[in-house]
């Protein structure tokens, strides 16, 4: 009988897994999917073992690229959001404060190093694609606005949710109409404002030619924002069409489509060349860097799906659809 106790463990021992058999690219891939799932004590134990152990040069690298310590960090602030490159990677920007506090600050990159930085009253930062530029946006504090708020906060003083609710709508209000868009130059720090009559701006953006577009509805008709294109001289001309609401705006690489936001978990795409728009159920929608292809997250029952658009000349076409059993996110 124990002979045959001996001959069962001989058999079965060699198929019990052995951390120290394991290889340490094995380890590492071990340790980079802990990670993924926010294990991050365990994955970080793994990695303090491999380290000890002496890896090679590849797995160093690897090992510093997951934990973020591959590349040189400086610390330019302890407060800042709404971190933005420009499309050449020269310049960054990022913002700091609130309301009337709001503040833009920009950056300049040279060979790793910031060799300048400015900070302008504003925010909603966005970069041309040539790099040259960017445009922001900055409250018009003038005395009519002074007593707009004030009449404001007369009227909807109370301390009770409803008056709290009206009163910020109210200065959301005033703000939007007495916003103007300011165009900067880089190099120079040149500055020049747009203000588009009657419309209420509330965000900024280029399309791939450099054109400066902006999101926007009629003064006193929140709610109905719509995409317009800023001009020098004249009027903006209205971009889109059909009804709004148009959230969160962007254009493909080659500018031949427009793709927004719908509302109620759903988008929509407008051809630029025919002007056609389509609305498609879902959310979260990118675009491919060529421009062909636009992927999209939507949701059914319990589970979830990513699905493709192919966008050509011809138009709008389904290409494929991915079913999960679970919720997708991003």
């Amino acid at each position: 009988m124990s002979s045959r106790l001996v001959t069962c463990l001989l058999v079965f021992f060699p198929v019990i897994p052995v951390q120290g058999q394991e290889s340490p690219g094995t380890r590492f891939e071990r340790a980079k999917a802990q990670w993924d799932v926010g294990q991050f004590v365990e994955a970080l134990e793994t990695l303090e073992e491999l380290m000890v152990a002496g890896p090679d040069a590849r797995l160093q690298d690897q090992i510093a690229l997951l934990t973020g310590e591959l590349f040189r960090v400086r610390e330019l602030t302890t407060d800042g959001r709404s971190v933005r490159w420009s499309p050449d990677g020269r310049y960054g920007a990022y913002e700091s404060g609130a309301g009337g506090d709001l503040t833009t600050h920009l950056f300049q990159v040279e060979a790793g190093e910031v060799v300048g930085s400015a900070s302008v009253g504003g925010g909603g930062l966005a970069f041309s694609p040539a790099g040259g530029q960017a445009a922001y946006l900055m409250v018009d504090e003038t005395p009519f606005l002074a007593e707009a708020r004030a009449a404001a906060q007369a009227q909807f003083g109370g301390t009770d949710r409803a008056s709290r609710m009206q009163l910020r709508s109210a200065l959301a209000r005033l703000d939007a109409e007495h916003t103007v868009i300011v165009v900067r130059d880089l190099a120079s720090g040149e500055e020049r404002q747009i203000r588009p009559e009657g419309v209420s701006v509330s965000s900024v953006f280029f399309s791939p030619d450099n054109a400066l577009h902006f999101l926007g509805s009629p003064v006193g008709e929140a709610g109905s924002e719509k995409v317009f294109r800023a001009q020098k001289d004249g009027p903006a001309l209205t971009v889109t069409h059909g009804d709004g609401p148009w959230t969160d705006p962007f254009f493909t690489t080659d500018g031949s489509f427009l793709v927004s936001g719908a509302g109620r978990g759903s988008f929509r795409v407008q051809n630029m060349s025919t002007g056609e728009v389509e609305s498609f159920q879902g959310s979260f929608p990118v675009v491919s860097e060529d421009g062909s292809t636009l992927a999209f997250l939507s949701t059914s029952g319990g589970g979830g799906s990513v699905n493709t658009l192919a966008l050509g000349t011809g138009g709008i076409s389904q290409a494929f659809s991915a079913e999960a059993d679970f919720p997708l996110s991003t």
